[in-house]
């Protein structure tokens, strides 16, 4: 398990940064002259929220592969990842989620085939670990491998 200042770490080093911007941009409502220009303010804060949240999720999606990163040996080298794609793969996971969750998905799903491996391969991993499989880097060599 990571020591608990990394897990904690998702959002948390981020938050400050994110308050102060959506406390600037909340200065600008006393300088809007109409409706608009105070909906387009609100507008601006929320999607400052909504970006802190989705660097979260990159960051649980990277905290778990590192928990399970000795289980996933042959996954990275399958696809010969590096560890920089990592986070490649995770930010592709998160835009792709918000892309079903928000009902603006037109692409093909084959576009996405190697993100959606790497979450199942993942998902496999962490199952494993939390029942203490002590050999799940085989198991999901087995299961999955090359």
């Amino acid at each position: 398990m990571l020591p608990k200042e990394q897990r904690k770490r998702d959002t948390s080093f981020i938050k400050d940064i994110a308050n102060v911007v959506v406390d600037n941009i909340s200065t600008s409502k006393t300088y809007a002259k109409n409706d608009e220009e105070k909906d387009f303010i609100e507008r601006a804060i929320q999607r400052v929220k909504q970006i802190d949240t989705s660097f979260g999720e990159i960051q649980k999606i990277v905290n778990a592969f590192r928990l399970c990163e000795a289980q996933l040996s042959a996954m990275l080298e399958f696809w010969n990842m590096k560890d920089e794609d990592v986070t490649k793969v995770a930010k592709q996971i998160c835009n792709l989620r918000d892309k079903i969750v928000h009902n603006n998905y037109e692409e093909s799903i084959e576009d996405y085939q190697n993100e959606i491996a790497f979450l199942e391969w993942l998902t496999y991993a962490l199952l494993l670990r939390r029942y203490n499989i002590t050999d799940a880097d085989k198991i999901i060599k087995k299961r999955f491998g090359p």
